[in-house]
């Protein structure tokens, strides 16, 4: 379901787009978004300063289905470009966001597997189906690259392609 942006309770119709804005601020390339909520103004970057996966979130808030779709393949984790300092600074905030994910991947799991155990602890848990997507190869296209077409494009096609080729990791 699509919210209107009246419906959305940090957003008027008038403040849509700033708060569309405010949720790719990433820190360093773009500036914070001054927001009122709750007739209180704060500036906004992108959530995912604090977690780009928010699997915990999800799952609390009654998702029984979660799909990932990362943009980095597998074997890339842990490489950090040194060419300049927004290079390595964007790949400690990569390396930061990973392991996120992957402690949340893992408690989701453990709670999978304990109530499919039946363990005494979980009467309030549920399993929760979880999926994600890899491309095979990095992307054609960075965050910084996003006014050029046909490297969105070819990211793109590339990543319905990587999904049409396997089955993705299911738990």
């Amino acid at each position: 379901m699509i919210e209107e942006p009246d419906a959305i309770p940090f957003a008027s119709s008038s403040s849509f787009s700033e708060t569309i804005r405010a949720s790719g601020g990433i820190p360093g390339a773009f500036s914070p978004i001054p927001l009122t909520v709750n007739g209180v103004t704060s500036s906004y970057v992108d959530g995912g300063v604090t977690n780009n996966t928010p699997i915990g979130q999800a799952i609390d808030a009654g998702a029984d289905d979660i799909t990932i779709l990362y943009v980095d393949p597998p074997d890339t984790r842990g490489r950090l470009a040194t060419d300049n300092l927004a290079e390595i600074l964007l790949g400690c905030f990569s390396m930061m966001q990973q392991r996120i994910l992957d402690l949340d991947l893992q408690t989701a799991m453990r709670v999978n597997d304990a109530v499919g155990a039946n363990a005494t602890d979980t009467a309030t848990k549920r399993i929760v189906k979880v999926r994600t997507f890899r491309p095979k190869l990095p992307l054609s296209v960075g965050i910084i690259d996003f006014d050029k077409q046909t490297l969105i494009n070819d990211a793109f096609n590339m990543g319905v392609a990587d999904a049409r080729a396997g089955a993705p990791y299911q738990a």
